[in-house]
């Protein structure tokens, strides 16, 4: 009693974190190629996906695995199409990694992926 500043003489707070009530788990769908294999070597292929959920404009990354080793295709871009001409025969899996506008971390929110066969 008595005091007269614009201050607390105790507090306390607790962190919660709110969102929307129409935000739902990012997915991926509909991964599909222009060009269905086998296809030959030097044949530009491009592939499309579909994303739902989770926070618009999408962010996609794309890899590239040859069966002993992945390669990157496409750094991150808001692009849902990734157009990629083989150089070499082989079977090949183009694998997408989907993740939500403002979200930081190098890592799928949500990913999918199609194999391919390139012939010489």
């Amino acid at each position: 009693n008595g005091t007269v500043a614009d201050a607390a003489e105790a507090y306390n707070g607790l962190w919660t974190t709110i969102i929307s009530a129409a935000a739902t788990p990012l997915t991926v769908s509909n991964f599909t190629a222009n060009r269905t294999g086998p296809q030959p070597v030097g044949t530009a292929i491009t592939f499309t996906v579909t994303g739902s959920g989770g926070v618009t404009p999408y962010q996609y990354k794309w890899w590239v695995w040859n069966g002993s080793a992945w390669s990157l295709g496409r750094d991150w871009g808001t692009g849902n199409t990734f157009t990629w001409t083989p150089t070499a025969a082989g079977s090949y899996f183009i694998h997408v990694w989907v993740r939500s506008n403002g979200t930081v971390a190098d890592a799928a929110e949500a990913y999918n992926g199609l194999w391919t066969t390139i012939v010489p």
